[in-house]
């Protein structure tokens, strides 16, 4: 099944079983190629294949709205996005909970939520130093549709947007952190960051590029040479399940973001002018540009902060699961990967391709394991 499928060209994939039936010997063959042996050449066959491809279309909306500053030339956008998974299907992490609400309190509705507190207070005066467009952004979980199409349709003139400060999971500040990522795209951001933190009492985690496990819409602004910041209150393990609600809501951490939002923007807005810089991300951020390549199909607990890699299940049909992989299973590499932590399985994904046959070693009860597996395609599965 093609739930997402994106290949360039068609592509169909089958099971051992229906290969075995159309190539008999297809199994010992795929052995013989996995270890490298030569052995006589098969004639080849031809297959033709019917596909009946359904493709189905909508319409979604960006909402936003605009706060008139004294200085009508320059705009800060203040964004976020506000859809999510529905009902599961493409990128959830239950697969197993397909048909689900996945309300997403968290992933992005603490966002959405302190956007709009932020918008209250700013419009209960004084009037801005800048005009200020609050954002909401439609189609972020399907590949951060609404913010392209706004960058490449813009509703005011891209030369004055100075800066674009995006909140994207913002829910769970209670434990008094915040991270800041793409401080490094303009000189004083990263001292704003540091200030408006000191007043409000949260502790940020600058960080200077602003990749990260996946993507917001902050990149698009960054990719059009805006300076923009990413705040994040870090993964956990509801990410993408519909354990994602609003009991796991941390209001006064988001009370917290909101007033440093408040504290960031005010310096923006009377900061001199600044340039766009482009920073060079860590060496764990250089990894994982480009987000996921290959499917293991592990259910990573996001919340975990030992070493390695802890798995609360594997999806249905994936190498993780034909490989024997566990719930509890902690992964300690691919290939030759080691796994640190959830940034080197990424970099793993995007170092081998689909179709290699790689070693996954893994800690269960304590013993070291490993098994053999098959990555696949995560869009085509």
């Amino acid at each position: 099944a093609a739930r997402s499928a994106r290949a360039g060209v068609p592509a169909l994939m089958v099971s051992v079983s229906a290969a075995e039936e159309l190539v008999p010997g297809y199994a010992q063959r795929v052995r013989r190629l996995d270890a490298r042996e030569r052995g006589p050449q098969e004639a080849g066959m031809r297959v033709e294949l019917v596909a009946d491809v359904h493709r189905t279309k909508g319409t979604a909306s960006n909402v936003l709205g605009l706060l008139r500053g004294a200085d009508p030339g320059r705009t800060v956008v203040i964004g976020g996005h506000f859809d999510h998974l529905g009902h599961g299907d493409v990128g959830s992490l239950s697969p197993g909970q397909m048909g689900t609400v996945h309300n997403g309190a968290d992933d992005n509705a603490s966002g959405t939520a302190v956007i709009l507190e932020v918008a209250r207070c700013l419009a209960q005066g004084p009037r801005p130093a800048v005009n200020v467009i609050f954002a909401f952004w439609s189609g972020e979980e399907l590949g951060l549709l609404g913010s392209e199409h706004w960058m490449n349709q813009p509703t005011v003139d891209l030369e004055g947007v100075v800066a674009n400060i995006n909140l994207d999971m913002v829910g769970r500040a209670e434990s008094g952190k915040l991270q800041v990522l793409g401080a490094g795209s303009a000189g004083p951001l990263g001292g704003w960051a540091e200030a408006a933190a000191a007043v409000v009492g949260i502790d940020n985690q600058i960080q200077r590029s602003g990749s990260g496990v996946g993507g917001s819409d902050h990149q698009v602004f960054l990719r059009s040479a805006i300076p923009a910041l990413h705040l994040f209150t870090g993964l956990h393990a509801d990410y993408h399940r519909p354990t994602d609600d609003v009991d796991g809501f941390e209001e006064e951490g988001a009370s917290q973001v909101a007033r440093f939002v408040l504290e960031l923007f005010g310096r923006l807005a009377q900061g001199p002018d600044f340039e766009f810089v482009a920073s060079e991300p860590s060496e764990n951020e250089q990894k994982v540009e480009g987000g996921f390549r290959s499917w293991l199909g592990s259910v990573p607990e996001y919340g975990y902060e030992g070493q390695g890699v802890l798995i609360s299940g594997t999806s249905e049909g994936s190498p993780a699961e034909r490989a024997g992989l566990l719930g509890g299973d902690i992964l300690l590499g691919l290939g030759d990967v080691p796994f640190d932590n959830i940034y080197d399985l990424v970099f793993a994904l995007q170092r081998y391709k689909p179709g290699d046959t790689v070693e996954v070693r893994f800690l269960r009860d304590g013993t070291e394991e490993s098994a053999l597996l098959t990555l696949l395609s995560r869009d085509v599965h």
